[in-house]
């Protein structure tokens, strides 16, 4: 799927005037991946970063173990993640046009929620 650029940077700037942290998720390459699309991640990721930080917008690198681990999810199976966030948020958006669960809105639910908790308990 294509980067929508413009319209991640239009969707970030309405909240450069809020106090808000942004979940990005820590990820590696995996085995068997090619170089083309690893640099083309490695770049986008990059510019999000840059994006993030010329916008003001605060933001923590999360490594895929530490929220997998506060939700008891084992694994790799993207399916534990999808009913896990339907648990937690049953109205969340997140079928694709063709019905299917899209596993990167549940992860991206859940990285969000688990900072949100990690937030609430360090200031509570």
């Amino acid at each position: 799927m294509k980067f929508d650029k413009e319209g991640y940077l239009n969707c970030l700037k309405t909240y450069s005037t809020t106090n808000i942290i942004v979940g990005l998720e820590l990820v590696h390459s995996m085995p068997n991946q090619g170089v083309r699309s690893m640099f083309t991640f490695g770049e986008n990721f990059g510019w999000i970063q840059g994006v993030l930080d010329t916008l003001g917008l605060k933001y923590e690198l999360v490594r895929p173990q530490e929220w997998k681990k506060h939700f008891g999810l084992i694994g790799s199976d993207k399916k534990q993640s999808c009913v896990k966030a339907l648990e937690l948020e049953p109205m969340l958006q997140c079928k694709g046009k063709r019905g299917g669960l899209q596993d990167g809105i549940c992860d991206a639910y859940l990285i969000a929620r688990y900072l949100k908790d990690k937030y609430e308990k360090e200031h509570s």
